[in-house]
């Protein structure tokens, strides 16, 4: 991938780069090409440090991967159940 490529990717000159050159790039950057796709929605943001520590961790990234095949509902319980397990004990 050539430098004037990338530049025009950054001056919005190309619309679509392809899989590929997304992959390429996404590699130079060491982030999961699903990282640049979002839901279009206002409640997006960009991912913090704390994600992307996360996604290195392999054993949190097999947990994030195994967590979209759930349905909503079994994330939220899930997600329910982390809490209850990382929050401290209320024994005196």
């Amino acid at each position: 991938m050539t430098r004037s490529y990338v530049a025009n990717l950054k001056k919005g000159r190309i619309d679509n780069p392809g899989f590929t050159k997304l992959e390429a790039i996404s590699g130079a950057m060491d982030l999961p090409p699903a990282l640049w796709f979002g839901k279009g929605e206002k409640n997006d943001r960009a991912p913090d440090d704390a994600l992307l520590a996360a996604l290195g961790d392999d054993t949190m990234r097999a947990i994030i991967e195994e967590t979209l095949r759930l349905g909503n509902k079994d994330k939220k319980l899930l997600l329910r159940m982390a809490r209850q397990i990382a929050s401290p004990p209320n024994d005196v």
